[in-house]
């Protein structure tokens, strides 16, 4: 009798203790990386900690100048005092007021601009299903059906089977 030893295979014990022995060894080995890593990483970071030089005391920044503005419109605000005192205070140090100013202090709120209409207005009209490509509508698709077209809502079913014109025997069926 001869055995092919090719076609022989191992218990399946013996897969997962060697399955097993493969992992403790993996994870033996990530702790021993881990540590080195670590090591590492504290020594790079003294090394940087003490090629970096001493930051000096906190200067103050100096004011971004405003831009310059073309001739043209420079002449325009010149005719609006409105709007030159308006473009002034949107350069100013603060534009964080004016960001605050124009968003909402409740989020979800839309808000209402200058002539009246809120986002609804701004945004459009909404879509329908014909300017979608749709050939029907969501309700025409909702509703129910009857034999002769849609249930009315005004019949009172109350869930309840309307049987007339069927006989008992059928009925039994």
């Amino acid at each position: 009798m001869k055995i092919d030893l090719e076609a022989e295979h191992d218990p399946p014990a013996f897969i997962n203790s060697r399955i097993k022995a493969k992992i403790n060894q993996l994870e033996a080995d990530g702790t021993s990386f881990e540590s080195e890593i670590g090591k590492l990483s504290t020594a790079i970071d003294d090394k940087l900690a003490q090629s970096r030089p001493a930051s000096p005391a906190p200067v103050a920044q100096p004011k971004p100048e405003l831009p310059v503005l073309p001739a043209e419109s420079a002449n325009e605000l010149k005719e609006d005092s409105e709007l030159l005192a308006a473009a002034t205070f949107m350069h100013s140090e603060n534009p964080e007021i004016v960001a605050d100013k124009l968003l909402s202090p409740k989020r979800g709120n839309a808000q209402v601009n200058k002539s009246g209409m809120g986002l609804r207005g701004a945004t459009g009209p909404t879509p329908t299903a014909h300017s979608l490509g749709l050939r029907t509508s969501v309700a025409d698709c909702m509703a129910t059906h009857s034999k002769d077209g849609y249930f009315d809502d005004d019949d009172n079913n109350n869930g309840e089977l309307d049987l007339t014109g069927i006989d008992d025997n059928e009925i039994d069926k």
